[in-house]
């Protein structure tokens, strides 16, 4: 911090040139605590605000009206989240960070918009409107790479972050969007492959060339220091995986989001019930997009081949906050039920729910503020 030119080295020979490109655009290489701070809050704030109108977006008409809940849900679970805390504790990145989920969020709302609109011909689907811009059709995805390309330079740990945006997407497309019959599933998820494929693929050569014209070599710090695949037998990276795996199952998630099982196991089992109950096709790609989802805080463990820590996992607090939001909006459907009708408990199970997430809320506010704290004695101690 001290050395703004040294840090700017060390980021680049990791390969995260777009958190260096994000410092320069915003002048954020000299250090203050402040004001980093303060860009952090208000990146934060319309990263939300950007997510939310995508979800409003891509819902149809007759369900925007009666996604307020959600709004809430997901926002005050999602900026609570002790997880985000550890990696905003190292503040000298920490807005850097979050323009990065925006950044990953526009794309894959951009690269969405158009797979729909490929995938069905005829299907009409609208282009970004953000502060009153208007993204023609041409620049979609030139733009939409550049975004994800830049997400993927600031933090590699962004990689399965946009993947679980696309599945949330998807989701919410599939189970409350305007979905013609005869739309294309296949295609659709083929043509949204690709466009990950293409981004990553323009991240690893960029990335490296960079670090070859400025270092002379093609190796990151991130592959000599994380990565287990061709530096141990396979075995141990196999053995590697699923000691983090029990990690996260049975420590970190119980810890750090104590209602994520039940939350996401639950959002699992009510969103095939209700692709089942709305005659939806393709279910089996709506059953995939609930695991990959579910499973995507996983995703890092597999890459590296080893034990991720846990300020990478950027994709937990996402996920967690999304299966929260969208249980409220998917209880909804249990209110057909005969039994529910005979016993009028509609809004029991309805406001349940809200009460239950209320006291999570809660729950992580109190343990983010214990968190940061501890953080900070350790850090002093150090």
């Amino acid at each position: 911090i001290t050395h703004p030119a040294d840090t700017i080295n060390v980021f680049l020979r990791v390969g995260r040139f777009g958190l260096v490109l994000t410092k320069k655009l915003f002048s954020t290489e000299v250090y203050s605590s402040s004001m980093t701070v303060l860009y952090m809050m208000a990146a934060m704030v319309l990263l939300c605000l950007v997510f939310d109108f995508c979800v409003h977006r891509l819902a149809d008409e007759q369900y925007r009206n009666s996604l307020l809940p959600f709004f809430l849900v997901f926002n005050g679970l999602y900026i609570s989240s002790p997880v985000l805390i550890h990696q905003f504790y190292f503040t000298y990145q920490a807005f850097e960070m979050v323009f990065a989920f925006l950044l990953s969020v526009i794309s894959a709302y951009l690269i969405f918009g158009w797979a729909v609109r490929v995938s069905k011909k005829g299907l009409r689907t609208e282009a970004l409107h953000l502060a009153g811009i208007s993204v023609p059709e041409l620049l979609r995805l030139p733009l939409a790479l550049i975004f994800m390309t830049w997400s993927f330079g600031t933090y590699q740990a962004l990689v399965p972050y946009y993947i679980a945006v696309n599945s949330i997407f998807f989701l919410v497309f599939y189970l409350y969007g305007h979905v013609p019959e005869d739309i294309c599933w296949l295609g659709l998820c083929l043509r949204l492959v690709l466009m990950f494929l293409l981004g990553f693929l323009g991240y690893l050569v960029l990335s490296k060339a960079i670090i070859y014209v400025r270092f002379g070599t093609f190796r990151t710090y991130l592959t000599d220091s994380y990565m287990s695949w061709g530096n141990v037998p396979i075995a141990q990276c196999f053995s590697n995986i699923l000691g983090d795996i029990k990690r996260l199952v049975l420590r970190e998630l119980p810890v750090y989001s104590r209602l994520y099982v039940p939350v996401t196991l639950g959002t699992i089992v009510l969103g095939i019930y209700r692709g089942i109950r709305f005659n939806r096709r393709g279910i089996l790609w709506l059953i995939a997009g609930l695991l990959i989802m579910t499973c995507s805080c996983f995703f890092m463990t597999f890459v590296l081949g080893n034990y991720q820590v846990l300020r990478a996992n950027m994709t937990e607090p996402l996920t967690f906050a999304f299966s929260a939001a969208l249980l409220c909006l998917l209880l909804r459907d249990l209110e057909a039920w005969s039994l529910v009708k005979r016993l009028r408990a509609g809004y029991l199970l309805r406001y349940g729910c809200l009460l239950v997430l209320a006291m999570g809320l809660l729950s992580q506010l109190d343990m983010t503020n214990r968190y940061v704290e501890l953080i900070h004695q350790v850090a002093e101690a150090d």
